[in-house]
């Protein structure tokens, strides 16, 4: 990522990679050459949904945040939470997604479903890079 890049992000994205926090990112299987621990900074990681068990955290520890859109071609922020809940998560959930005409009533909702764990969204703006968008899931 860029400075540029970087710069351009939310407030509350660049505060988590400021601190180096340990960052999950969820994304669809689109656009890169691989990804996961191997292949991005100590301090993130990516994998689609379907590989996010307590498997995939047992080779470290769990990540401070996760960030994960709040749809998917192959899964929703609902989804997500119940995963997360499943698993034990006491992070933070970043929610990635366009400006939303009430996002009170979506929070909320979201909310509800994430037990033990914040969850927040975060708007990226057309301008602004999403970074859950270029996520390449590796085979679960």
């Amino acid at each position: 990522m860029t400075e540029e890049d970087f710069s351009q992000l939310p407030d509350a994205l660049r505060d988590i990679l400021a601190r180096n926090l340990r960052l999950l990112v969820l994304g669809s299987c689109q656009g890169q050459d691989g990804c996961g621990p191997g292949t991005m900074p100590a301090w993130q990681s990516a994998c689609g949904l379907a590989a996010l068990t307590a498997a995939y955290w047992a080779g470290g520890a769990p990540p401070d945040a996760v960030l994960a859109p709040l749809l998917a071609p192959d899964f929703d922020i609902l989804d997500v939470a119940e995963r997360l809940t499943r698993l034990g998560f006491r992070g933070i959930l970043l929610i990635s997604t366009p400006r939303l005409p009430n996002p009170g009533t979506v929070l909320a909702e979201i909310r509800g479903a994430c037990t033990g764990f914040r969850a927040e969204l975060v708007e990226i703006a057309e301008s602004q890079p999403d970074l859950t968008a270029a996520v390449e899931a590796p085979a679960p």
